[in-house]
């Protein structure tokens, strides 16, 4: 239900402000958020309407002031440098640079040391100011970049920008010395590995490592074509061809002499049978000429028959002798002169064998002297193989350390490119803009806080008045 005592009031209240007189019927109605709402905005818009005097003089005093703050407010813009801090050495892409001082103790000497710095300076060369303009320096997370920055007017754009300079130049001049000194380090590597890189290339480099091989590749190729030569290894077995002749001609020689002492052995045996024969014969001679002189010397009865026996006795001493003579040569002479033959043979066997040993040996030499030559030729062919895979390999050394040396030289050169000085990425700048609130913000601001102000002013009267009213009617 609706509260109809306090209706009854604010309508009296209504009517006794505007000087007439209503008749106010009471309707007892349902409560309800949007007639109450209703009434508000009614009793509300009564009151501004009432006191829109007050209210516009407000609002107009506010849009004054508004525009009298914009126009004379001075238009500042934004001076502002962004410094960037130098790099050392930059190892690789995945890498991490290497800067000269970590970017956030950079900041930290602007904020604190330098930055105070020349504003002092600024100060002292202009005493006529009793403060310093602001001088921000500020960095974004993870960056090596620092915004230096100062708000001003356009007529003393020079002097900022200057500030903003000196700034950096202290900040240059204080890493200048350790980024001399690790350019000329960078440069004096360059310099040396350039050097090394003059000497690989020189042809005289690779000449000098190859000579060694080259002249034992060469040597060994005279010793194989020596080797392969039949007129020199004809020349070399020439010695032992020739010993080989002299014992051939030796063993035909023996030969020649084995055979005529046997066939001198075969005569001995000839010359016996007829000494034997001979002997044989004289002794049936010498017999019969035995009986005979008996029979002679029984009928010796006058002096020829004893002639007869004393010739007979001299025939059968002749005979005798003549068959000691046979008897003597067939037992002794032939047989010293068959044990000399013999000893002849078996030392002119033992010289055959002893000369056929020695030709034996000598093509035994001349084959080892074949096999040895084939065997130095293998060697000295595995040895070309090696020298020749050696300088072909000086040579695969020689292009590697050429393109290891190149890449050393590109990588310091790399890094030398890489080297970065502390740099102002631009010269101190002058924003396009005037920096601040607008004069347009400022004026509809002024209006907006004119209202605000005005319909609070408004509502606080009121309530002043109606509590005065209360107070009169208590009373």
């Amino acid at each position: 239900m609706v509260n109809e005592d306090a209706l009854q009031k604010k309508v009296h209240v209504l009517d006794n402000n505007e000087n007439a007189v209503q008749t106010v019927q009471l309707i007892n109605v349902d409560s309800g958020s949007a007639y109450d709402d209703e009434i508000s905005l009614i009793d509300l818009w009564l009151v501004l309407s009432r006191r829109r005097n007050m209210l516009l003089a407000i609002v107009l005093a506010f849009l004054v002031s508004g525009v009298s703050f914009a126009m004379l407010k001075p238009v500042l813009y934004k001076y502002n440098a962004v410094l960037q801090v130098g790099l050392m050495s930059v190892e690789g892409a995945d890498s991490k640079p290497s800067y000269i001082e970590i970017p956030a103790n950079v900041l930290e000497k602007l904020t604190k040391s330098y930055i105070p710095l020349v504003l002092s300076e600024y100060l002292q060369t202009h005493p006529e100011l009793k403060s310093a303009p602001k001088l921000k320096a500020s960095m974004a997370k993870k960056s090596d970049l620092i915004t230096l920055e100062i708000k001003g007017k356009e007529t003393e754009s020079a002097e900022y920008r200057g500030i903003i300079q000196r700034v950096i130049a202290h900040v240059q001049a204080d890493h200048q010395p350790q980024m001399d000194i690790t350019k000329n380090r960078y440069e004096r590597l360059l310099q040396k590995e350039k050097i090394a890189m003059s000497d690989l290339e020189n042809p005289l480099t690779l000449k000098i490592k190859r000579k060694q091989l080259e002249t034992d590749l060469l040597q060994a190729n005279i010793q194989m074509e020596n080797l392969k030569d039949q007129r020199l290894v004809k020349v070399l077995k020439q010695e032992f061809v020739t010993q080989k002749k002299v014992h051939h001609n030796k063993l035909a020689s023996l030969g020649d002499e084995f055979k005529r002492l046997t066939s001198q052995q075969a005569r001995l045996d000839d010359v016996d049978r007829l000494l034997g024969k001979r002997i044989t014969e004289l002794s049936g001679t010498i017999e019969n000429e035995q009986r005979n002189r008996q029979l002679s010397v029984k009928s010796i009865n006058s002096g020829p028959e004893a002639m007869t026996v004393l010739l007979l006795d001299n025939q059968i001493q002749s005979n005798r002798n003549e068959l000691a003579k046979l008897e003597e040569r067939l037992n002794i002479t032939q047989q010293n002169q068959r044990e000399k033959i013999s000893n002849q043979l078996k030392d002119n066997t033992r010289s055959q064998e002893y000369h056929q040993k020695l030709v034996l040996d000598i093509n035994n030499k001349l084959k080892k002297m074949d096999i040895n030559n084939q065997y130095t030729q293998q060697k000295v062919a595995v040895n070309q193989s090696a020298l020749q895979l050696g300088l072909e390999q000086i040579q695969l050394e020689h292009q590697n350390n050429l393109l290891i040396q190149q890449q050393k030289i590109d990588k310091i050169s790399y890094q030398l490119k890489g080297l970065r000085d502390t740099q102002s990425l631009t010269s101190p700048m002058q924003s396009l803009e005037p920096v601040g609130v607008g004069k347009k913000i400022i004026v509809v601001i002024s209006l907006l806080a004119g209202l605000f102000v005005g319909v609070f002013a408004v509502f606080f009267f009121e309530f002043i008045s109606k509590v005065k009213e209360k107070t009169q009617q208590l009373n």
